[in-house]
């Protein structure tokens, strides 16, 4: 819908109100459609404040990527066509990557569907493109005919988040600079069981040392949270030194607080080589960080610290980095190994759904069962008690 269009609706809504209403209630013509066209604007934005930021790149991508293929096969992109659309996912569902596999798995395809009808919708097409009768049967076509299984990253259980940061050198410069930084995003991480874009978001304000519950985690909007009402975890005092995330932030935020590198080289020196003789360091004063002080920032590799926080994506790299160094095949985990790991690890010590899900933020048990039968699959099974 262009400017044009949205100036001759408002006016036609505008006449039609002051028709109805008293002359001395009725304001001028050119305030009320400015008026107007302010409050569409502003709804605009709210609409946009829907998507989390994650959801508007991968929609500006997919529309991007979809208007090329239409110029390519000299096809208009607009208005959003069902048909074009549904060529376009078979084109895509054809695609083969180098080891053979499809480029894009139904689940891929389904979101693709979503942006394009997100297009459909911002360009004055209305709704309904993924109801529509020809993209479903487009869709459900390919889920039937591939079965794909759904692939779950591996968990990463208490010993294995141990077994990384025992794998980290701690003791020497650079290095241990940022091997500081990675044991607090590991430690935090899976006790908080957050998504890497809300480690990655987190600032020094978030963070607030609690003399009995360890660190108090003020968390925004989550993917289970699109309102921003927000939520307040609680990380506890480790019972080693290794695994006590109040003492990593401790580590890490003495190295940010730092004013010279030669206090930061003094810092990392000073550290145990080895995590079993580190000592508990977090009764001690914290340093102060400004509130907005992103907490996972940059570390070159000279050991410069550049205070500019690390996307999503820089943490999910840096942990497959920690793993292969640590032994571990890094294609069978991601970040969501550390909520996976959170998950199966409650359950293994038999914490409630309800316990589970305080931290989670999981609406339902029903997620919580996910991980449970994807990582745990004797717990609660009958065949236990067939006698084999």
């Amino acid at each position: 819908m262009t400017d044009q269009d949205v100036t001759r609706d408002l006016s036609v809504i505008q006449e039609q109100l002051q028709a109805q209403s008293s002359a001395q209630d009725a304001i001028p013509a050119a305030d009320a459609l400015q008026r107007l066209s302010d409050l569409r604007e502003r709804r605009t934005e709210l609409e946009d404040s829907n998507l989390a930021e994650n959801s508007k790149t991968a929609y500006a991508h997919d529309q991007e990527r979809y208007g090329r293929w239409c110029k390519q096969m000299g096809l208009p992109p607009l208005p959003v066509n069902p048909e074009i659309v549904s060529l376009y996912l078979t084109d895509l569902s054809e695609l083969i990557r180098s080891d053979g596999k499809p480029a894009y798995k139904v689940t891929s395809l389904r979101r693709v569907v979503s942006s394009l009808a997100r297009l459909q919708y911002d360009t004055g097409g209305g709704r309904g493109l993924g109801d529509h009768e020809l993209i479903a049967r487009t869709i459900n076509g390919l889920a039937n005919e591939r079965q794909e299984r759904a692939e779950g990253r591996a968990a990463l259980l208490t010993d294995d988040v141990l077994k990384v940061i025992s794998h980290m050198d701690h003791s020497t410069w650079p290095a241990g600079v940022s091997s500081a930084r990675d044991t607090l995003v590991l430690l935090v991480g899976f006790a908080t069981a957050l998504r890497r874009e809300n480690v990655a978001g987190l600032t020094a304000g978030n963070l607030t040392i609690h003399p009995h519950d360890g660190i108090h985690v003020r968390v925004g909007r989550t993917k289970t949270d699109q309102t921003g009402r927000g939520a307040l975890l609680a990380v506890p005092y480790g019972q080693v030194p290794a695994t006590c995330a109040p003492c990593a932030w401790f580590r890490w935020a003495s190295l940010l607080a730092a004013d010279t590198i030669e206090e930061r080289m003094a810092l990392v020196l000073s550290t145990p080589r080895n995590p079993d003789d580190w000592q508990h360091m977090c009764r001690g004063a914290f340093p102060e960080l400004p509130d907005d002080a992103p907490v996972v920032t940059r570390v070159t590799k000279s050991g410069r610290i550049m205070m500019n926080r690390v996307s999503g994506t820089a943490l999910y790299k840096r942990l497959l980095f920690r793993l292969e160094n640590a032994g571990y095949a890094p294609d069978r985990y991601g970040f969501h190994s550390l909520r996976a790991g959170f998950v199966t690890q409650a359950l293994i010590k038999e914490a409630t759904h309800k316990a589970i899900r305080n931290q989670t933020l999981h609406k339902t048990d029903m997620m919580v069962d996910h991980y449970d039968r994807d990582n745990l699959p004797l717990r609660n099974n009958a065949v236990t008690k067939l006698g084999l």
